[in-house]
């Protein structure tokens, strides 16, 4: 069966500079694709590349994309895309959205939803959250010096008093000395987990810190591909495992991962897409086999427009998940 492809490349401004350890934006840069077979069904899929992550850059997919409208075939993309894992995921993200028929998945019940606060020192920001009655905090550090990051951690800590959960995310800044430093002083405190601490190639440390500290570690940039997930699961990593579903490749392959039964714990967080690639994200972690934890993707608040992203709430319902004539409008608006 015959099927179209399209593209459109999309910059997105920020309200202001997004900043981490590892990146910082003022504009982000991505790529929706259409797909469109004979009967007239459509499919659409996001190209969200962060090359801090491991993933091609911007260039490189826009090229990758041309090259496909050229000449597209579905069955031979995958092949042809094993270089490009972002654009990769984008088609066969967006060739099941074309098989689904606009299907719907089950929620079952709301699922939380974990606000990103770049900066922890922003207290009017996080005061304007917990009115929204967010659950879960996701904290940029590794920015400033500890002493300062430390005292908005303790700071917030007696401000939330229990009532809500607490993530902290280094993105693979921290150094030996002071990925212990931090997890000597969270001992006893309500924090979730400690989010990738040290970079990618020093996970044998992390684990070592496992053992040692009561502190939860996640690996995020550790596990961005499907072969990451599946190499760390052999290897009985005892934290939890964050996932940016469009950072990781082929769909179908994590989505086949993401079936096997687990016991490990994942975390479904966003790579900073819009409504479209929030369809897949949200369409995999729904039929994941494991806890469900608060979804990473209360983002969307830091762009400057509006009605293109997830809308950041703090539970997610079902009539909030986006559906193919959502991400129709995504695309007719780009």
């Amino acid at each position: 069966m015959a099927i179209n492809f399209e593209y459109k490349a999309y910059r997105r401004p920020f309200g202001k500079r997004y900043l981490s350890a590892s990146d910082q934006f003022s504009k982000r840069e991505g790529i929706l694709v259409k797909l469109e077979d004979e009967e007239g069904r459509l499919g659409f899929g996001e190209v969200a590349p962060l090359p801090s992550f491991g993933t091609e850059n911007f260039p490189f997919a826009l090229a990758k994309c041309e090259a496909l409208k050229s000449e597209f075939e579905y069955e031979e993309a995958s092949i042809r895309l094993s270089d490009s894992p972002c654009v990769r995921f984008a088609v066969e993200s967006a060739h099941a959205m074309l098989l689904s028929a606009d299907e719907s998945f089950d929620l079952a019940d709301p699922w939380p939803v974990a606000i990103l606060v770049p900066d922890p020192g922003d207290t009017e920001g996080i005061d304007h959250f917990r009115e929204q009655y967010f659950q879960s905090f996701k904290l940029k550090i590794g920015k400033a010096s500890f002493e300062q990051e430390w005292q908005w951690i303790s700071d917030l800590i007696d401000r939330l008093d229990g009532q809500a959960k607490i993530r902290l995310d280094a993105n693979g800044s921290f150094t030996l000395n002071e990925t212990r430093l931090w997890l000597e002083r969270l001992v006893d405190l309500p924090i979730e987990f400690l989010e990738q601490p040290l970079p990618p190639g020093q996970e044998q440390e992390m684990l070592r810190f496992s053992a040692d500290f009561p502190t939860p570690l996640a690996l995020d940039e550790s596990v961005t591909s499907v072969d990451d997930i599946k190499r760390w699961r052999d290897q009985q990593w005892p934290g939890i495992f964050v996932i940016k579903p469009l950072l990781a490749g082929g769909y179908y392959d994590l989505e086949s991962e993401l079936k096997q039964p687990s016991l490990e714990k994942h975390v479904f967080s966003s790579a900073l897409e819009t409504k479209v690639g929030v369809w897949a994200a949200l369409r995999l972690a729904s039929a994941a086999s494991s806890e469900r934890l608060p979804l990473g993707f209360g983002a969307d608040w830091l762009f400057a427009d509006k009605g293109i992203g997830f809308d950041v709430v703090p539970f997610l319902q079902n009539d909030l998940v986006p559906h193919t004539s959502d991400c129709e409008i995504v695309w007719n608006r780009i």
